[in-house]
């Protein structure tokens, strides 16, 4: 390989860089503030976009560096990039879905007991709230039964959100454990999986 084309590679690479990064100052920006859901979803897909160009960049350059050390070092730098843009997008989503409606809606219960009781008058249940789950293994039963109810469970959700907000809700040792796993509506039953194998053993609990 020329080394005119691996310096044109790596060229390409670091100005997508520098773009994605840029996106990346405006979408913590709007997590940071009260945004609409389509401020949040033209943030969310413009990111996404870059991203995925980013990312072929990526790729080219992997082919065409012959160093092994080298690209090793590349390969590290890389992996940190790409679990903190996967976070990214993750939180952007679950920050969509939460923004446009609420995950969990307990309307159709709360017409079952009116209806039974006979009474006109709706009981609203307080909006469940989920705590971020890091790693602890003791503390998985809960987080998985909290969140089985609200998100994975809710038909109404597409699958890739469950998925986003389910990364957005990890931290630590859980969030490493799955970070690799692109957030794609095929890959939710095997981050699911690798979860509850790691953490919801009854010997380990």
């Amino acid at each position: 390989m020329a080394t005119s084309d691996i310096h044109t590679a790596r060229q390409r690479k670091t100005k997508l860089q520098a773009w994605v990064s840029r996106i990346c100052a405006s979408a913590r920006e709007c997590l940071a503030t009260n945004k609409t859901a389509v401020e949040l979803t033209g943030v969310y897909n413009n990111l996404k976009s870059k991203y995925e160009n980013y990312r072929r960049s990526c790729e080219h350059v992997i082919d065409v560096i012959e160093d092994d050390e080298e690209l090793n070092v590349t390969l590290d730098d890389m992996t940190m990039y790409d679990n903190e843009l996967e976070r990214l997008l993750a939180q952007l989503a679950a920050r969509k879905t939460s923004v446009s409606e609420p995950l969990y809606s307990p309307s159709s219960m709360s017409g079952q007991s009116a209806s039974a009781t006979g009474s006109n008058t709706t009981m609203k249940l307080p909006k469940l709230e989920l705590r971020p789950f890091n790693g602890e293994t003791t503390a998985w039963p809960e987080f998985w039964d909290l969140f089985h109810v609200a998100v994975h469970a809710n038909s109404q959700v597409p699958i890739v959100q469950k998925f986003a907000h389910l990364k957005s809700l990890l931290w630590g040792e859980a969030a490493k454990f799955i970070a690799s796993i692109p957030t794609t509506a095929v890959n939710y039953d095997v981050a699911i999986d690798r979860l509850q194998s790691r953490y919801g053993k009854p010997e380990l609990l």
